[in-house]
């Protein structure tokens, strides 16, 4: 179908479609659009016409189409820019338009010249990486999707949300950052966890790095921000999105699992044989204790053969149902380095695991476990009980 704009229309599109311009007079996130986009299912664009202009749509099943004249698209956004040097943090709720402004200021820096290092702090709904990761990657040509990509740097945590981790949490997504310290500019997109925690932990990251400017999107407490950075922290509008509703983001949270899960191949590996990481640990050491199996680092990661459906936790000690491992999402590779994820396709009871992943992998001698099932493209959170201390 064929839909006419006028001058400072905006049209929203909501995948799965493929968007045509007929002109040349449409532009998307700060580029000049002379080819067909592909809008991802559950992803929705803001395409702007910079004059009167036609386009072609072909629209997937669930997808929409809507043209909106008021202040919309990147036009709110019009005085940001960035500069060589900068290193910006990103701030917002859920679903404020945090990646797409991501991805526009990015658009705006390549357009430069400028070389840009994205990291992506976000375990719920990472664009870059599976979901319990966070992942960097340099950015040097326009893109409309960060899902268009991949992370070239991944920090496997192993769940999707940041209340028991925020330490590890704080210390990976630092690690990310500082990699891109000779990159002409750094953006860190965050999680929408804005409450007491989420903003203090989120101004310990900016005071380490160093940052130069902290974008706040929307109706988001200021006062902390202010006090501690000043002038470098920037309000700016949310776009008038339509938002994701909670089935909407669990659908693109299991997409993205699988975007990174290949079953095909399958390894058998007995835990006794593997070093096990999980919370930022990595546990070497075997030890037997009755029919259990402790993984030992200074604390204790025991895989019990009790029926319990949730992990328990004592300080930095863990106790981990052996058959909670059947479906979980894994990282698999070499010390602090994931090479591939899998799934836990079977659990014996001497301790021996069947895993399927990608073929390109060779072979591992880590496991990262996390709190995450996958079964029948469903995500099931195993819970975790106790004190944690990470």
């Amino acid at each position: 179908m064929r839909v006419e704009l006028r001058e400072g229309d905006v049209l929203l599109i909501g995948g799965p479609a493929l968007v045509k311009p007929l002109d040349e007079n449409l532009s998307l996130l700060g580029t000049n659009l002379k080819d067909y986009v592909i809008v991802r299912r559950n992803k929705v664009l803001p395409f702007e016409a910079l004059k009167d202009c036609r386009v072609e749509l072909n629209l997937g099943e669930g997808s929409f189409y809507e043209v909106k004249k008021n202040e919309l698209g990147t036009k709110i956004w019009s005085s940001l820019g960035l500069e060589k040097g900068d290193r910006v943090m990103i701030v917002g709720p859920t679903d404020s338009g945090k990646s797409t402004l991501t991805v526009y200021l990015s658009n705006l820096s390549i357009k430069k010249g400028l070389r840009v290092g994205i990291v992506d702090g976000d375990l719920g709904q990472n664009d870059l990486a599976p979901p319990c990761c966070l992942g960097s990657t340099i950015l040097d040509k326009v893109i409309y999707d960060l899902r268009e990509i991949k992370a070239s740097n991944i920090k496997f945590i192993g769940i999707t949300s940041p209340y028991k981790v925020i330490d590890l949490l704080v210390r990976k997504v630092i690690e990310l950052a500082r990699e891109f310290k000779d990159t002409d500019i750094m953006i860190l997109n965050t999680d929408g966890f804005l409450e007491d925690e989420g903003i203090n932990y989120k101004i310990r990251i900016g005071e380490e790095l160093g940052l130069t400017k902290i974008i706040v999107i929307g109706d988001v407490a200021l006062d902390s921000f202010l006090k501690k950075f000043g002038e470098k922290v920037l309000k700016v509008k949310r776009p008038d999105l339509v938002p994701k509703n909670k089935n909407m983001r669990i659908q693109r949270r299991v997409e993205q699992y699988f975007r990174f899960l290949r079953e095909e191949r399958s390894f058998t590996k007995n835990l006794r044989d593997l070093k096990v990481y999980f919370f930022g640990n990595i546990y070497n050491k075997s030890e037997e204790k009755g029919e259990n199996l402790e993984k030992i680092n200074g604390s204790k990661l025991n895989f019990s053969k009790s029926l319990e459906e949730f992990i328990y936790s004592e300080g930095k000690d863990y106790i981990f149902p052996l058959y909670s491992l059947k479906d979980m999402f894994v990282g698999l590779g070499y010390e602090d380095k994931v090479k591939a994820f899998g799934l836990v396709k079977k659990v014996y009871d001497n301790f021996n695991l069947t895993l399927t992943t990608s073929k390109s992998l060779e072979d591992f001698d880590t496991l990262y476990l996390s709190c995450i099932q996958i079964k029948f493209r469903k995500e099931n959170i195993i819970p975790i009980k106790g004190k944690t201390s990470i």
